[in-house]
C-alpha cells in the first residue's frame, strides 16, 4: 500500500462506494435489459404497430445493448472497486477505459429509445388502420395471432381502432352477425374480467354499441375514445423515459467514477 495523504484516503473511500454503487447500476440495468427481452406485455404492445419483434431494428438495439453495458458495468464496478482497494494504478487505468467504452453504450441506448419513441409516426398508425380494416378476424378464423394482440392491447391501453372507433366500420371480418359496431374490446369490462374476454364480459354492451356507431367522438361512458396509435405512442414515451432517464444517470455517475479514479491514479504515481 503506497503512503496517501489524507485527501487521497478521502479519494480512495469516495471510489469504493461508487464503485459499489456501479454493482447495483450494472445489477439494474442488466436486469431492465433482460426485462424487455422476455416481456411478452412489451412485445404485445410493440406487435400491434410492428410484429417483427426483437427483429426491429431500433427496438433489438435498445435490449441488447442494455444487456451488454449492464453486464459490462457490473464486471467494471467489481475491477474499479479492487484497483481502489489495492491501490493498483494499472487497474483504476483499465477501469478508466472500460469504463469509458460503457459510456459509449449507455450514449447509445439513450440514442436509440429518442429515435424508437419518435418511430411510432403516421405511417406506423397506416400500418395498424390497415390491420384493422383487413386484418382483424374473429379469433376462430385466420389471422388469429392479429386479432388477439389487437384484443388484448385494446383492453390494456383503453383505446379502440387505429386512430378512432369510426375505422372499424370499414372491417366486415368481425362478428357483424350480432350487428356489433365495433369489436368487444373496444368496451370497458366488468371490473373483475380477465382475458380471454367474452361479448357477455362486456358492461353494457348494447350502450356501447351504439356509442360505436355513432361519428360523435366525445361523451363516451361505455366506450374507448383513444385511438390505438396515439396509445401506444404514449406507451411508447413512457417506458423510453425510463430507459433514456436510467442510462444517462449511469453516465453522470459514471463519469465522476473516471474523474475520481484518474485522480487517485494521479495520486498513487505522486506516492
Amino acid at each position: 500500500m503506497s503512503d496517501l495523504d489524507c485527501g487521497a484516503k478521502c479519494l480512495k473511500g469516495t471510489l469504493i462506494a461508487f464503485n459499489i454503487l456501479f454493482w447495483l447500476c450494472g445489477g439494474a440495468l442488466l436486469g431492465i435489459g433482460i426485462w424487455m427481452a422476455v416481456d411478452d406485455e412489451a412485445f404485445d404492445t410493440l406487435s400491434i404497430t410492428n410484429p417483427d419483434g426483437l427483429d426491429d431494428p431500433f427496438w433489438a438495439g435498445i435490449v441488447y445493448t442494455t444487456i451488454a453495458v449492464g453486464a459490462l458495468v457490473f464486471l467494471v464496478g467489481f475491477l474499479g472497486w479492487v484497483g481502489a482497494c489495492c491501490e493498483n494504478g494499472c487497474m483504476l487505468v483499465t477501469y478508466c477505459c472500460i469504463t469509458g467504452i460503457c459510456l459509449a453504450g449507455e450514449l447509445v441506448i439513450g440514442i436509440l429509445a429518442i429515435v424508437y419513441r419518435d418511430s411510432i409516426d403516421d405511417a406506423a398508425v397506416q400500418s395498424m388502420y390497415e390491420d384493422v380494416i383487413k386484418s382483424y378476424t374473429r379469433p376462430s378464423e385466420q389471422n388469429v395471432t392479429v386479432t388477439v394482440n389487437w384484443d388484448k392491447q385494446m383492453q390494456k391501453l383503453e383505446c379502440c381502432g387505429a386512430y378512432n372507433h369510426t375505422d372499424w366500420w370499414k372491417n366486415d371480418n368481425f362478428d357483424s352477425s350480432q350487428g356489433d359496431s365495433v369489436p368487444y374490446t373496444c368496451c370497458k369490462m366488468n371490473d373483475d374480467t380477465e382475458y380471454p374476454w367474452a361479448r357477455t364480459d362486456v358492461r353494457d354492451v348494447n350502450k356501447c354499441m351504439a356509442e360505436g356507431r355513432s361519428p360523435n367522438f366525445d361523451n363516451k361512458e361505455e366506450l374507448f375514445d383513444q385511438g390505438c396509435g396515439e396509445a401506444t405512442s404514449e406507451w411508447v414515451e413512457d417506458q423510453s423515459a425510463i430507459i433514456i432517464g436510467v442510462s444517462f444517470g449511469f453516465m453522470a455517475v459514471q463519469i465522476l467514477g473516471i474523474i475520481f479514479a484518474a485522480c487517485l491514479k494521479c495520486e498513487l504515481d505522486k506516492s
